[in-house]
C-alpha cells in the first residue's frame, strides 16, 4: 500500500536542517521595504530615536538552535571519547558492527518487503529532520516554550557531533552496500552506517525530555499555583516516537538493527555528560517551569 506517501509533501521543510524545520525554529523571516518611502524615513530618518544607554542582548532572546550551541561547547570540554561503550545494548544483545551481518540483512529484507510501502511517507518526511515530530507531539508552536525547544536542538547538535566521531572510527558500510537489492527509496547518506544518527538523536530527545518532565509541574492559573502533572502518557508517546523514527531507517534499508542499538546506547551516555553541563541544567530548569 502506498496511500501514506501523500505525507511526503512535508519534506519540503527539510532543506534548512540546521534549524530543524520551520515548526521548531523561528529565525529566517524576511520583511519587505519600500524603495520610494523606506520605513526608516517615515520613522524619522537621520533623527530616528535610538535606545540609550546602549542595551545588551538579553539571555532570553537567544534562539533555541543557537543556545544549543552553547551547551555543545560545554559538552565538548567534558567528553572523553574513549570512555564510551556502545557495543552491547541494555538488553544484552550484541551491538557490535561486525556481528552477524548476514542475519541482519535477512531481517532488513523482510522489513523492506513487509513494511516499506506503508512506512514510506514517514521515511521520506523524517529523512532531513524530525524534530518537528517531537514538537508536534509536545504541541509546541513557533515562539512558544523556548526552553523546551532548546532541549530539542541540544539533542540534535550533541548527538550529531558524537555520531560522526564514532562513524569515522568504525567506518561500517551501509546495508545497501552489502546487499544492493535493499535499494533504499532515497539517497544513501554520505557517511558510515554505525551508529545510527537518527536513533541517537531521537532517543536523546526522548531521554532529555523525560529528564525534564520528571518532577516538573504544569502551570495552573488558579490561586493555588502550580500543580503536579501526570506526564506518563506523554513520556510513553515520546518513547514510541523515538523508537519509530529509528525503526523507519531500518525499514528503508539505511541502517542495520545494531546501528540503532548502538545509537540508543550512545544517547544514554551523552545524557550522563550533559547532566554535568551548567547551561544544559539551566535550560532544563527553565523547561520545567513551562506549561506542559
Amino acid at each position: 500500500m502506498t496511500g501514506n506517501t501523500g505525507n511526503t509533501g512535508n519534506t519540503g521543510n527539510t532543506g534548512n536542517t540546521g534549524n530543524a524545520g520551520g515548526s521548531v525554529a523561528v529565525d529566517g523571516w524576511v520583511f519587505a521595504d519600500r524603495i520610494d518611502w523606506p520605513f526608516v524615513l517615515e520613522a524619522g530618518g537621520d533623527a530616528a530615536p535610538t535606545t540609550t544607554p546602549l542595551p545588551t542582548f538579553p539571555d532570553e532572546r537567544w534562539g533555541a538552535q543557537w543556545r544549543a550551541q552553547l551547551v555543545l561547547a560545554e559538552f565538548l570540554k567534558r567528553v572523553t571519547w574513549t570512555a564510551f561503550n556502545l557495543k552491547v545494548d541494555h538488553n544484552g544483545d550484541a551491538a557490535d558492527p561486525l556481528h552477524d551481518p548476514a542475519g541482519e540483512i535477512a531481517k532488513l529484507l523482510v522489513m523492506a518487503t513487509d513494511n516499506r510501502a506503508d512506512a514510506l511517507g514517514e521515511i521520506l518526511s523524517q529523512n532531513g529532520e524530525f524534530l518537528s515530530y517531537f514538537a508536534g507531539l509536545l504541541q509546541i508552536s513557533p515562539g512558544s516554550r523556548p526552553a523546551t525547544r532548546t532541549l530539542l536542538h541540544i539533542a540534535e547538535v550533541v548527538a550529531t557531533v558524537a555520531v560522526m566521531y564514532f562513524k569515522y572510527q568504525e567506518k561500517r558500510a551501509r546495508p545497501s552496500t552489502v546487499c544492493p537489492a535493499l535499494f533504499p527509496p532515497l539517497s544513501v547518506p554520505s557517511h558510515p552506517s554505525w551508529p545510527s544518527g537518527h536513533a541517537t538523536q531521537s532517543h536523546l530527545v526522548f531521554i532529555i525530555l523525560d529528564f525534564a518532565l520528571s518532577g516538573s509541574f504544569v502551570i495552573d492559573t488558579t490561586p493555588h499555583g502550580a500543580i503536579p502533572g501526570n506526564h506518563g502518557p506523554l513520556t510513553e508517546a515520546l518513547r514510541v516516537l523515538a523508537d519509530r523514527i529509528a525503526k523507519n531507517r531500518e525499514i528503508a534499508g539505511l541502517h542495520f538493527p545494531t546501528d540503532s542499538a548502538a545509537g540508543k546506547n550512545l544517547a544514554d551516555e551523552l545524557l550522563d555528560i550533559l547532566k554535568t553541563c551548567p547551561t544544559f541544567l539551566q535550560v532544563v530548569a527553565e523547561a520545567k517551569k513551562e506549561p506542559w
